[in-house]
């Protein structure tokens, strides 16, 4: 749940982040349909991804809605059966049966994975690699640009110092001092984003 909607929302994940996503979305997948759409925007604020993400989850429901109850039913059904067996001292906990039963199906989930992602590099044609793209010599000519990877370090800069102190409307300020300020989000492939070279590139970038 977590990847597939960082995947679509084409938000990098981090190493942290992507090492407990397994678990954290398992976690989020016990309860009720209407508990996971909380879940998704637990998930949405801590990965972080774009706003939106729950509205397009609960869009998405007329789909999943139907996956998600059967989930939720086994989910219920075995932590039922689980508290009833503990209650009446039925529990035995077995390190090698416990084991066995993570380790064998994350291997078949794994090898089940690998190999549709190396069938589907057989089958599937050759994609543009973006990561080579660079903005054509003659838009940035004579344009002097300054990139701030975060709203933090902007803010830290003397350009938004200097913004504080010109008086009126955005528009006022920007034919004032001559300078375009411009919000971007490097993750939406193919109108803005950072190639392999650490540039910001991409159809927005251009424009602006």
């Amino acid at each position: 749940m977590g990847l597939d909607l960082a995947l679509f929302m084409k938000a990098p994940l981090e190493g942290r982040n992507e090492a407990l996503l397994p678990l954290m979305t398992l976690l989020s997948g016990f309860g009720s349909p209407t508990s996971a759409v909380n879940a998704v925007a637990f998930l949405s604020e801590w990965l972080p991804l774009p706003r939106g993400t729950p509205e397009l989850y609960v869009e998405l429901q007329t789909i999943t809605r139907y996956g998600q109850v059967i989930a939720s039913v086994m989910a219920f059904a075995f932590l039922s059966v689980l508290v009833t067996l503990a209650y009446y001292g039925k529990l035995r906990l077995r390190p090698r049966r416990l084991l066995a039963s993570i380790f064998l199906p994350a291997l078949v989930l794994g090898a089940l994975g690998w190999t549709g992602h190396q069938v589907h590099r057989r089958l599937s044609p050759v994609t543009t690699n973006y990561g080579a793209f660079t903005l054509d010599p003659l838009v940035t000519h004579g344009v002097q640009a300054t990139i701030y990877r975060s709203a933090a370090d902007y803010q830290e800069s003397p350009d938004a110092a200097g913004e504080a102190t010109v008086p009126g409307a955005r528009i006022s300020r920007t034919q004032q001092t001559g300078i375009l300020r411009v919000g971007y989000n490097a993750s939406v492939i193919p109108f803005c984003y950072v190639n392999d070279h650490g540039e910001l590139v991409a159809f927005d970038v251009a424009y602006a």
